[in-house]
């Protein structure tokens, strides 16, 4: 798949190739952890801040589709339940991982494994095996509905969308046929939504074995009315639905009950019913004969087991001649957005849940994990000292950061743990601004803490380090962001937690924009705000034509600043610069894809401006530029973003870091005049032409490497303290880059997350 969505059509396409292999790139070249189940850093997040969550099998891609075609439906899948406001949780077995999340690139890589030998469809019974060999095989997997609730429920997901379920085969008990996914609902706490059960199966038996097994089952639709349960390719069977669900609401107070059910030993999970859209219906008296044919086929060849289902189901795509497919990608796309929706209210209702708890005064209820309300935030007590304005703000997260070792190599679950603890000062706006104050700038933090131990502690440490805390304000009934994590006696991360909505409330973005005014040269941002507070700041920043740098801060906060009607370039509104790694850069580029960024005229306009021909391809980026950069799309995708952030850097790591930027029509884009090892094109009109310049990292050894920790928030700080100083001017970025560069490796050789020694290299 192309990482160029689409170019003009007098531009030639740049060419993107996948990777064999697929790496994580850091400042560290340290392995990375062995462990057979990974759960991703956007599924985590939202784990942790109560943001729905929605998961997907794989099996539809390893055993259902092929390749590319099953690419093309994952990320239609994936993006109807991110535009329906959930986050896609894709369970799948990657080089013998279990693996709860995907990032696009992982999910391509396993669907271009369909039809290997070793791939395989994966339930319960099979999980042990590929996760036991993988030191030995490293096997790839589809997750089916069993493998997939199995996972999602070790990982704390409640709802889990798919297809069509499984059940019991035709003529049982000969062949004794039923699928591991009824007794699978019958002891895996995950509400599963459907369109039925597949509709070449023996329907009613099917259910009779669900009542057995405990499992509530309803169906969308109208109360009062006769509901019939859903056939998968139809919207209803000869079956009366044993309940009826008139929407996500009711089927997400359902869902609240396995929480109290645990209580009770009840274990068994629903199944909520989602008839298949009507217009993509299959009439029964044409879809049943094809049932029917492609049925006996598979007796007749002998197919039985996990085979059976992917063979009668490509038989019944022959025998209609494909109509087949249209319906059953409406279904599963129709299963997702109503997953989402059902997710959606689920967080609802367990929030309200949770407030409610906490006006009680029984013993058997935990205290709430929701804080309260917060109030408008009230400053904290300052000196008399008058404070100067800053040179730079930054807006962003500071927080408590807590790390427990443990004295054994393998901590012990549902006991304690004697550890060591080590307890200091994070969060990437307060590590941002330190960066850039010991770099010589004038710069000012603006964040919250809470009323508590930890944010008197933090304020107090803040002081202690010489920095502006005037922009930090104290909020009543707030609790101070942490970060807990529990590491492993070799210092491996075992589990961390992250508590940060303080910073997405209201009061966040109205504190920004009420400390950003006229004289600071710079404002600075991170992507632990709410979207509402960043829209917050992006328009106070375009008011006062302040330029404005984006720190990604993570994959899944990466895309909170995208919006379809984000200020575009040459407009002076536009977002000045942005600092992401590979894998937020691609999650950008994907979320800005699917949101419709690139579809504006105004976009198509500068890129027509940009004028990437052959000779800026074929001669100069191909030649001149690391392979990889254009292999794995990074280029492709840094251009696609240009005409929102008219400057991107990219960090890679080890292989140091790339700047794309837009020239604008007063800059030469002669090389005469542009600094060593620039790449440009010739462009027109509102854009002189577009510029890539690769920056090497400096040299370091593994040994010198003390922690990773906060290089790349230095990397930042110490560009910003250049800008202010030298100014946003294009001749100068080549030497805030470079003494950047210098800064991180400074960090890397230090225990703290930035490095006293940043003075060293700083503007003074």
């Amino acid at each position: 798949m192309s990482a160029i969505y689409r170019l003009p059509r007098h531009t030639l396409r740049i060419p993107y190739t996948p990777p064999t292999r697929y790496r994580h790139r850091t400042y560290s070249n340290t392995s990375r952890l062995n462990k057979p189940i990974q759960i991703s850093e956007a599924v985590r997040e939202a784990l942790v801040s109560k943001t729905p969550i929605v998961a997907l099998e794989t099996a539809i891609y390893t055993h259902g589709f092929p390749y590319p075609d099953n690419v093309d439906l994952a990320v239609k899948v994936e993006a109807a339940i991110r535009e329906s406001g959930a986050v896609p949780a894709t369970i799948g077995i990657l080089d013998g991982i279990a693996r709860v999340g995907f990032s696009q690139p992982e999910l391509e890589r396993l669907a271009s494994t369909a039809g290997q030998n070793t791939t395989i469809k994966v339930s319960r019974r099979d999980l042990p095996f590929v996760v036991g060999m993988r030191h030995i095989t490293a096997y790839n997997g589809g997750t089916t509905i069993t493998g997939t609730m199995l996972l999602a429920h070790m990982a704390g997901i409640k709802v889990f969308a798919t297809g069509g379920l499984g059940g019991v085969h035709r003529g049982y008990p000969n062949p004794m046929d039923v699928s591991a996914d009824l007794m699978e609902l019958g002891r895996t706490n995950v509400a599963v939504i459907s369109a039925g059960s597949k509709a070449f199966l023996d329907l009613e038996n099917t259910f009779e074995v669900l009542e057995t097994q405990g499992v509530f089952v309803g169906t969308f639709g109208k109360a009062g009315a006769k509901v019939m349960l859903p056939a998968f390719y139809n919207r209803e069977s000869n079956v009366i639905s044993p309940n009826i669900l008139e929407s996500p609401r009711d089927a997400a107070g359902l869902t609240t009950i396995p929480d109290a059910s645990h209580t009770m030993g009840l274990t068994s999970g629903q199944l909520f019913c989602n008839p298949i859209p009507e217009e993509f219906e299959i009439p029964a008296k044409d879809i049943n004969k094809a049932i029917s044919e492609a049925v006996e086929k598979a007796r007749t060849k002998g197919v039985f087991g996990k085979d059976q289902t992917p063979y009668i189901l490509n038989e019944i795509k022959e025998i209609t001649k494909g109509a087949s497919l249209p319906a059953n990608i409406a279904l599963v796309l129709n299963n997702a957005r109503m997953g989402a929706q059902v997710a959606q209210e689920l967080v609802r209702l367990e929030k309200r849940e949770e407030g409610s708890l906490s006006s009680t005064s029984t013993l058997n209820f935990m205290p709430p994990a929701t804080p309260p309300p917060i109030p408008p935030p009230t400053p904290i007590n300052q000196s008399s000292t008058t404070i100067t304005a800053p040179e730079i703000l930054v807006i962003g997260s500071l927080a408590v950061d807590q790390t427990l070792k443990t004295i054994t190599k393998i901590p012990q679950l549902h006991t304690s743990n004697p550890t060591t603890t080590t307890e200091t000062l994070g969060g990437v706006g307060k590590n941002v601004t330190l960066a850039a104050h010991l770099a010589g700038a004038n710069a000012r933090l603006v964040s919250v803490v809470g009323k508590d131990l930890a944010g008197a502690w933090a304020l107090e440490k803040l002081g202690a380090l010489g920095m502006d805390v005037s922009g930090v304000r104290t909020v009543d009934g707030g609790v101070t962001a942490r970060y807990v994590a529990i590491n492993n006696s070799s210092g491996e991360l075992f589990i961390a937690g992250a508590d940060m909505r303080i910073f997405e409330g209201a009061q966040m973005g109205a504190l920004a924009k009420g400390e950003i005014f006229k004289g600071v040269k710079v404002v600075c941002v991170d992507g632990n705000l709410s979207m509402e507070g960043l829209a917050e700041v992006v328009k106070a920043t375009a008011e006062l034509n302040i330029p404005l740098i984006f720190e990604p801060t993570s994959t899944s906060k990466s895309t909170r600043i995208l919006s379809p009607t984000l200020p575009i370039y040459p407009s002076t509104s536009a977002i000045s610069l942005t600092t992401p790694n590979t894998h937020e850069l691609t999650t950008m580029f994907t979320h800005a894809r699917e949101i419709g960024m690139f579809e504006r005229e105004d976009w198509w306009r500068v890129i027509d401006n940009i004028s990437i021909d052959s000779m800026f391809l074929n001669t100069q980026l191909s030649t001149r530029l690391n392979a990889n950069l254009l292999e794995e799309g990074i280029i492709q995708s840094a251009v696609h973003l240009s005409p929102y952030f008219s400057r991107i850097m990219v960090k890679l790591g080890a292989d140091g870091v790339v700047l794309v930027q837009l020239l604008p029509p007063a800059t030469s884009s002669t090389s005469a005049a542009l600094p060593p090892g620039a790449i440009v094109s010739q462009g027109t009109g509102a854009v002189r032409g577009i510029v890539v310049r690769h920056f090497p990292a400096e040299a370091i050894s593994q040994e010198d490497i003390v922690s990773v920790n906060g290089a790349g928030d230095t990397f930042l700080g110490a560009v910003l303290a250049g800008l202010a100083k030298l100014g946003m001017n294009e001749v100068h970025l080549g030497e805030v880059i470079s003494r950047a560069q210098k800064a991180a490796c400074l960090t890397l050789r230090s225990p703290e997350s930035v490095s006293e020694r940043v003075a060293e290299i700083g503007w003074r």
